[in-house]
């Protein structure tokens, strides 16, 4: 690569870096029954913990 194309795809890689960080800093947990939903947990231990699903 010549240092101008080596150069640009640095500029690339490190936009791509910085804005799949921005979208992840800016993503939230939606909120149910007042608790937070993780999207590592599954639907049952979300649930858990919401003011809305007392029955479970």
């Amino acid at each position: 690569m010549t240092k101008l194309t080596n150069k640009i795809a640095k500029s690339f890689a490190t936009l791509a870096l910085i804005l799949s960080m921005g979208s992840t800093a800016l993503a939230e947990n939606k909120v149910v029954g007042g608790a937070e939903m993780f999207p590592d947990k599954n639907i049952i231990e979300n649930a858990v913990n919401s003011g809305d699903h007392k029955t479970l």
